[in-house]
């Protein structure tokens, strides 16, 4: 009898587990129906902002015969090997490069469409050539191997690898061009002497970073110039209307390291960035900087508060500093709020340039979200890199952020071996450029030409120049010309259908449509 009892026990064991299994088994397909049906909604959400929002439509929806119209038509993208300079960084490794339109040096604008093609790298220097002669017009000798340079209008700012960075201008001396620069180094670094004679200028560089400096970046309009290095550190610049130099203005401490960083216009931000806010506690994550303590997910922005110390320490073990340009106003006041100065003793009031504002974009690794900080207010704003905004896992890293030329776009290069086209301010998802590889220490560089239209990149595995079309979303052509060694610096014409692009193979090279 015991042991009929006990074989009745462990079959209602049996068929309690089984149950129980067959319980899980139902929840699980009812969680995978749901999220199948989610993630349907999402695709057709896309869809939706990628045909209207964009003015684009996705390639799952692109007919048969436009696609062959599309790819067929004559290729109005540079394409073409038009010039190769060899050896343009001095016979060493060439890593950036761009365009200066001579129009932008004043005293050569003579209606000229002519350029100068610019070039830095392992050999410290920042190199010209004339786009139309091919001749070497100067070399400016600099502190370390160039690791980033910007342009605007004659001025050329350089981020080093040894954490300086100053900023080039390029003069017309009588019948020849000229450059100089001043940098802030070291007292035990040699001196840095200009190798074309132009005379140095007023110093332009307020601080130096402790570590390389990765990027440096132009508002559009000249008026904030940002770098960015691996110290942690990312460091805005505003010209000064009375001196027009370039003034140390807010300093940002990053709590992991940043990688990327852009200037777009000010957006209004979307619904879905929004409600990711909401979620998440806006009132915490949404602030004017001047306050006490301005923390803002792991980040502390401590930048030109009146009430703050030269130097603080939060709970937080986050440094408090002001900018140079703060400290030596003398007896002005800084405003904050207004982004600009207050009046003080005197009739002498600093004020801002007038024109677009702009949003500083800032990427930095081990975080599921982009930073916007508002130009002229400070305040900022994080937008989900995810297509979820409740979703704070971070799946990738933002190496490079590329806005399209009007701004309505925000291409983000990661390391998935994959491009996401973002609309500027929101994290709606307007495409996936996939087809070039970019790993966890990939370098990628990523150039919109001028129409917004297509897209250059460089890839991990090969020299190749990858050109992918907006409207079709995926590559079009791979552009061969540089021999061995990995591609490093690409540079897209700002009014014209021309890239240039820069290698290990130490050659800089122009590709024309």
């Amino acid at each position: 009898m015991s042991g009929s009892l006990s074989e009745i026990d462990a079959l209602r064991d049996k068929l309690s587990k089984e149950k129980s299994y067959r319980m899980e088994i139902e929840e699980e397909r009812d969680f995978l129906l749901a999220d199948n049906t989610r993630l349907r909604a999402e695709l057709d959400r896309m869809k939706q902002n990628i045909g209207v929002q964009a003015n684009v439509n996705p390639p799952s929806i692109l007919t048969a015969k436009l696609v062959s119209t599309i790819e067929t038509r004559e290729k109005s993208y540079a394409h073409i090997l038009s010039t190769r300079i060899n050896e343009a960084c001095g016979g060493k490794n060439a890593v950036c490069t761009a365009f200066m339109p001579y129009k932008n040096v004043k005293e050569l604008d003579n209606g000229s469409d002519s350029d100068i093609w610019l070039c830095g790298g392992v050999d410290a220097q920042v190199s010209g050539y004339d786009s139309e002669t091919k001749a070497h017009l100067f070399s400016v000798k600099l502190s370390a191997p160039v690791l980033s340079i910007d342009v605007h209008g004659a001025s050329i700012a350089c981020g080093m690898m040894d954490g300086s960075h100053t900023i080039i201008n390029v003069l017309f001396n009588g019948d020849k061009i000229t450059a100089s620069a001043a940098v802030e180094h070291h007292s035990d670094s040699p001196d840095l002497s200009n190798t074309c004679g132009g005379k140095i200028g007023e110093t332009k560089v307020v601080r130096k970073h402790t570590k390389y400096v990765v990027l440096v970046r132009w508002s559009p309009d000249g008026r904030f110039l940002v770098t960015v290095s691996h110290d942690l550190q990312v460091i805005l610049y505003r010209r000064c209307p009375r001196t027009d130099c370039m003034e140390e203005f807010k300093i940002f401490m990053c709590a992991n390291t940043p990688e990327s960083a852009c200037f777009v216009p000010v957006t209004n931000f979307s619904s879905e960035s929004a409600d990711l806010d909401e979620n998440n506690g806006a009132s915490e994550k949404s602030n004017a900087f001047g306050s006490e303590t301005s923390t803002i997910g792991d980040y502390l922005y401590t930048l030109g508060s009146r009430q703050k110390n030269s130097e603080k320490f939060t709970d937080s073990k986050v440094r408090v500093t002001e900018g140079e340009s703060c400290k030596s106003l003398g007896n002005q006041s800084i405003n904050d709020e207004e982004g600009g100065f207050g009046e003080a003793d005197g009739d002498d009031v600093d004020t801002w340039e007038q024109g677009t504002e702009y949003d500083l974009v800032l990427g930095m690794r081990d975080t599921a979200h982009l930073t916007y900080i508002n130009c002229t207010t400070f305040h900022s704003r994080e937008v989900s890199l995810n297509e979820n905004a409740w979703d704070t896992h971070a799946s990738f890293v933002p190496l490079y952020l590329a806005p399209s030329p009007c701004g309505g776009r925000l291409l983000v290069a990661t390391d998935k071996h994959m491009h996401i086209v973002l609309r500027t301010g929101t994290n709606v998802r307007l495409q996936i450029l996939s087809g070039h590889s970019c790993g966890d220490f990939g370098k990628p560089v990523v150039q919109w030409d001028w129409r917004g239209e297509y897209v250059f990149c460089n890839s991990d595995n090969d020299n190749l120049v990858y050109v992918y079309c907006m409207q079709l979303g995926k590559v079009v052509s791979k552009l061969e010309g540089h021999g061995k060694g990995l591609l490093r610096g690409l540079a897209a014409h700002p009014h014209k259908s021309q890239l240039l692009s820069v290698s290990y193979d130490r050659a800089m090279i122009l590709w024309t449509a």
